[in-house]
């Protein structure tokens, strides 16, 4: 009986232990905005900051991983705050109020183009006019260039990418002034080997970029959009 007892007291006391320590986790996973789905390459490295319930909570690096996560977490609301590679500020919340895996989607490459004060110059090009966009990328093992020409009359706009051409709809016209937005922004894009510098000419006007980061890929995804995989 005693042993009975004994066994029944060693499980009670095992029991409680295992629900004193457990704890919540939370997952972050990086979302490619680009390709619309997670991360599957070293997509972000910054610094992100977790608050929980308002406070300070965790900061910490991540390099260049698919994902990070943070065990041991009580209940409470937690926000993550990073920063995109477009160097905006973004916070997100988490209630966590069960002791399990939590798991949360943070954009890396998202911009919120509402808020932007450049205008495009597709926005501010008139009839009869036109700009070009010329592109040279160098690497460890390539070097290409790329010339883009966009023109408006009577109110249609059209492409040239090299020697490829298409008249450009609606949709078109506005992934070109996101790209645009994006592109003011990619001075901030550093630590690759590749260096991919963009030349925007318009009018008097000559504005000069470097994408220096490898992980925008402005130009790839702009093609990709307007031309298909071809």
């Amino acid at each position: 009986m005693k042993t009975y007892l004994l066994v029944i007291a060693l499980s009670l006391v095992n029991m409680f232990s295992s629900f004193a320590s457990r704890k919540a986790e939370l997952d972050i996973q990086f979302f490619d905005q680009k390709e619309n789905r997670l991360a599957t390459y070293n997509a972000y490295g910054g610094t992100i900051k977790i608050l929980k319930d308002g406070k300070d909570y965790r900061t910490f690096d991540s390099h260049f991983d698919f994902n990070e996560t943070i065990k041991g977490l009580e209940l409470g609301t937690y926000t993550i705050v990073y920063r995109t590679i477009f160097l905006q500020d973004e916070r997100v919340e988490v209630k966590i109020n069960k002791y399990k895996i939590y798991y949360q989607m943070i954009c890396f490459n998202c911009l919120d183009y509402s808020q932007e004060n450049y205008v495009p110059v597709i926005d501010r090009l008139k009839d009869g006019e036109s700009y070009s966009i010329h592109l040279e990328s160098r690497g460890c093992f390539h070097s290409t260039q790329e010339s883009i020409t966009i023109s408006r009359n009577n109110s249609i706009y059209s492409i040239k990418w090299d020697e490829v051409t298409k008249e450009l709809t609606s949709e078109d016209l506005k992934i070109i002034e996101h790209f645009e937005m994006e592109l003011a922004h990619a001075s901030s894009f550093w630590g690759c080997t590749t260096k991919d510098n963009y030349r925007v000419s318009y009018n008097d006007e000559l504005t000069s970029y470097e994408d220096a980061g490898c992980r925008w890929h402005g130009s790839f995804y702009l093609r990709e959009c307007l031309f298909g995989n071809d």
